[in-house]
């Protein structure tokens, strides 16, 4: 085997992954994305309590409803994952549940 080879090769093993993460698509969904995952686990707990003011509160503001709108994947987590939302004016990061993204 020639020795310019295995570089190429364990170059090409430690790329690919890095790529394979990234992801892009559309929300399909009723989901939030939030400003922090803060305002997120805030979001999610006042659903669960159908506090409806709360989620009002957080809609003014520091989350967003999602579904249609199209996004990159920033970060992916098990629970909480990040991703950049485009818009008609520019893009945003938000923080949404990992299941918006599946």
């Amino acid at each position: 085997m020639k020795k310019g080879f295995v570089p190429l090769i364990l170059t090409l093993g430690l790329l690919v992954p890095a790529f394979a993460g990234a992801q892009s698509g559309t929300i399909t969904g009723d989901y939030v994305g939030c400003v922090t995952s803060g305002a997120l686990t805030e979001f999610v707990q006042a659903s669960n309590a159908q506090d409806h003011r709360q989620m009002q509160a957080l809609l003014d503001g520091q989350c967003f409803y999602l579904r249609g709108r199209t996004y990159s994947s920033v970060d992916r987590g098990f629970m909480t994952s990040t991703i950049r939302v485009y818009t008609s004016s520019g893009s945003l990061v938000l923080h949404v549940p990992s299941e918006a993204v599946r």
